[in-house]
């Protein structure tokens, strides 16, 4: 089972408990109506996705009160077929998250989290979660006295290990749902007719946002990623973890078989974010398991029961320094038997490979092009090497590995025929939305240039294509939408990777006739430097490419398949190839293959930026703005500044100090220091420096240290 499939299932459950939680709250009896409807002039009228899309609205079901005249409670977003929502017009995901069990935890030495407040083993003094003062454990009210009498008891022992995944529930859609809507229902007063409208807004609000009402939970929800259909599979299956603490970084043992190992984010947020592993399941609650007496303190959901508990009972019994645990809450996660998130176990062969490439290649892969998303990849191809998915989000193409030249570092040379001939051609798609009344001035397959007004106050993107084609035209009350597509060729700079981590730009589009080739006439589309392989480790990619070679080979992970077995089949795929340019043969024989290799959303005409003489600069610095979009300029670092040092360019660097212009520093003529408290005394010796030094000599001075220029 899929993690989209089981956050399908979890919203379907919701659903169904909806009357359930409406009589628990409110004590009403409801209808649901589970076609998505909108309320406007005309009354109620069942809309698509396209349309809520195209105005901005809220893709939703009514619920509806049964009485004499019945009336709507409320809209409930509606989830679509892929999983996401789609709330004031813009789809979003509502992410897994990560909740500890009720059971106490170390926080520094002797003190306990127990109920949500910390617990003194010395004093035997309880400080709830809500109050600042601690008391004694005889008078909290919070927890039950016993079992804070029992923690002090049993010291430093009776603390659990949060991150041990018996102690982690996972926050799916159906609970977050449940919580947002009854605190809602709750919270809603009414003065006369009940306000539909107040709490269908107050719902969307916490969708939208991802603030979720009643809580203290943030980035319930995010936008949804739809670049390609790996990238939205991906993060449905992301488990959000709000513990920030070194320790819950790390890999646990105990999550082997819940949580992909390999595919977690970089920087930041590393070890934060976890990836389920695919058919992970959780648990519904269930009702408290019947227990055998016995002298044992029982613990049941974290909450100390009145009765005693014997060592043997119902599955799931742990006894835990002379008490007895069980627990029947919802979120407990069940293992599947896998060990790879949705990405990772795309990778064929990815055992072979080092393992901070198949975290990169986790990251990537989520910027393909696909069939999906604004840059959609025309024939686009399933690779040869199979392992457990069908992706169809790059194309098959014929690498060598040699050096050329224009391939060093991490370029790559492509063959311009292969280009010309389709190879990762693509559309990119752009949707311009604006409340203007109509579209009388454009229609469908006009040419739109880049930076032209297509409606008013709205202009195409300035980068990128040259010319864009008018695809739709579509008009809404108050809304109009224009989407253009245009054809993008791939150019130098652009990015391309395989499945293995190896990401490189197009450095060079050499002809075809100059293009190396074999004794069949078989001429490679790109070609790879060899230094690519050594420091990277990739052999799984090798082991791609002799496993394509060989007419297509079951590339999953951790099957029994090895380089020497490939080897026998299909010998060292070498072949003597000649020079395109020259008629000769290389000196050396050069391994070429297929490889499936994807093309990234980032192209280097939309990065491709200039700044003029008089673009903004900071008042403070008299330096560029940072940041492209606020026409910034390119940072000269430490690196670039000792290259030019390197090189004797010293007067390069002195001019480059001097553009942002020039100050005068002058010493006082009494003390001989330029920031003193002598604002009558003249001033001697006025030297001209960069406005850079003086502004140094500024800050240098509000840390209280003096800076002299002689």
């Amino acid at each position: 089972m899929t993690t989209s499939m089981l956050q399908s299932r979890k919203y379907l459950s919701f659903v169904d408990g909806l009357a359930a939680l409406v009589q628990r709250v409110l004590g009403l009896s409801i209808t649901i109506d589970r076609r998505a409807s909108i309320l406007d002039a005309t009354g109620k009228r069942y809309v698509t996705p396209y349309e809520c899309e195209v105005r901005g609205l809220t893709y939703a079901f009514a619920v509806v009160v049964n009485c004499a005249k019945p009336y709507v409670l409320m809209h409930v977003p509606k989830m679509l077929d892929d999983g996401t929502f789609l709330v004031r017009g813009k789809r979003r995901v509502v992410m897994l998250r990560r909740q500890r069990a009720r059971i106490p935890i170390m926080l520094g030495k002797g003190i306990m989290a127990i109920g949500g407040g910390k617990l003194d083993l010395a004093k035997r003094m309880y400080t709830p979660s809500f109050a600042v003062h601690a008391v004694p454990i005889a008078k909290a009210r919070k927890w039950s006295p016993r079992a804070l009498k029992l923690a002090c008891d049993k010291g430093e022992a009776f603390a659990r290990d949060p991150n041990d995944i018996a102690h982690m529930r996972l926050l799916t859609v159906d609970v977050l749902l449940d919580k947002l809507v009854s605190h809602v229902l709750k919270t809603t007063k009414t003065k006369g007719a009940w306000p539909e409208q107040h709490v269908t807004t107050a719902i969307a609000s916490a969708m939208s946002t991802g603030n979720w009402r009643g809580t203290a939970m943030r980035g319930v929800t995010q936008l949804a990623n739809r670049a390609n259909r790996t990238s939205l599979r991906s993060q449905m299956g992301d488990v959000v973890s709000v513990y920030t603490s070194m320790q819950a970084r790390f890999v646990h043992a105990s999550t082997h078989g819940y949580f992909c190992v390999s595919q977690t984010p970089e920087g930041q947020k590393v070890g934060l974010v976890h990836q389920l592993v695919e058919g992970v399941d959780t648990t519904c609650a269930t009702e408290v398991p019947a227990m055998p007496a016995g002298p044992l303190p029982w613990f049941h959901n974290g909450e100390l029961q009145d009765a005693t508990a014997g060592s043997d009972g119902a599955d799931g019994t742990d006894v835990h320094c002379g008490t007895v645990w069980t627990w029947s809450d919802a979120g407990r996660m069940i293992k599947p038997g896998g060990m790879l998130g949705c990405t990772a176990r795309q990778i064929p062969f990815m055992e072979h490979n080092q393992g901070p490439r198949i975290s990169y290649y986790c990251s990537m892969a989520k910027q393909a092009m696909g069939d999906t998303g604004q840059h959609q990849l025309l024939y686009a191809q399933r690779p040869l090497v199979t392992p457990c998915h069908e992706a169809t989000e790059g194309c098959n193409v014929i690498l060598a590995v040699n050096c050329m030249g224009f391939n060093q570092e991490d370029a790559l040379v492509v063959s311009k025929g292969a280009l010309e001939r389709g190879l990762f051609r693509s559309i990119q798609w752009n949707t311009y939305t604006a409340k203007v009344d109509s579209l009388d001035h454009i229609a469908v397959g006009q040419q739109v240039a880049a930076g032209e007004e297509v409606m008013v106050g709205t202009y195409t993107a300035k980068r990128g294509a040259a010319q864009s084609t008018v695809v739709e035209v579509a008009e809404a009350p108050g809304v109009c939408r224009v989407r253009t597509a245009a054809l993008r060729m791939p150019v130098r700079g652009d990015k391309l990777c395989n499945r293995h981590g190896q990401k490189g730009v197009i450095g060079a589009v050499v002809a075809d006739e100059d293009m190396p080739y074999t004794q069949d006439g078989i001429r490679p589309d790109l070609v790879i430097n060899a230094h690519a392989f050594p420091s990277r480790m990739t052999v799984g990619q090798i082991m791609e490419m002799a496993g394509a070679k060989m007419g297509g080979l079951d590339g999953t992970p951790f099957e029994n398949c090895s380089v020497l077995d490939l080897h026998k089949r299909g010998g060292s795929g070498r072949e003597t190839m000649y020079d395109g340019r020259t008629g000769l043969p290389l000196q050396e024989k050069i391994f070429i293959a297929p490889c499936w290799y994807q093309r990234l959303h980032h192209l280097a005409p939309d990065k491709c930026y200039a700044r003029g003489t008089s673009g903004l600069t900071d008042r403070l610095t008299n330096q560029p703005t940072a940041g492209r979009k606020n026409e910034g300029g390119m940072r000269l670092g430490e690196m670039e500044r000792d290259v030019l040092v390197g090189s004797g360019a010293t007067q390069a660097l002195r001019e480059r100090m001097d553009c942002i212009g020039t100050t005068t520093w002058d010493n006082c003529a009494k003390c001989g220091k330029y920031f003193c408290q002598h604002i009558f005394c003249g001033r001697k010796d006025p030297m001209t420096v960069p406005h850079a030094t003086k502004l140094l000599g500024m800050e240098l001075a509000a840390m209280g240290i003096e800076m002299t220029l002689v």
